[in-house]
């Protein structure tokens, strides 16, 4: 899967999903479509989800701090949400042809 990449005072960090990552972000509230009608709670829900894949044991409050200090925040949102995406296509896509033996069928 794909991951962002920021620098924030000489460090970076990979920002992304998981299945698990997204899975917790739901549990807390989360909901992508209510980004435009709720944006005080799901952007930093969203925000603070992309970090939990490779940053673990970051605080809240630098998660916040380096939000406050991101410039074009709408193209941000934009990178993160086909991140996102990403992520859920996997529920979905076709496995390799070479590990695709598990069938399904339909018996009345």
């Amino acid at each position: 899967m794909s991951v962002m990449k920021i620098g924030y005072k000489g460090k970076n960090y990979e920002l992304g999903f998981t299945r698990n990552t997204v899975v917790a972000m739901e549990r807390q509230g989360f909901d992508i479509n209510e980004i435009g009608s709720k944006p005080m709670t799901m952007i930093p829900l969203f925000w603070s989800g992309a970090f939990a894949a490779y940053n673990k044991g970051i605080k809240r409050s630098l998660i916040d701090e380096i939000y406050e200090n991101m410039r074009n925040k709408a193209g941000l949102i934009e990178a993160l949400t086909e991140l996102y995406a990403e992520t859920l296509n996997t529920l979905t896509d076709e496995p390799d042809e070479d590990k695709g033996n598990a069938t399904w069928e339909i018996v009345r």
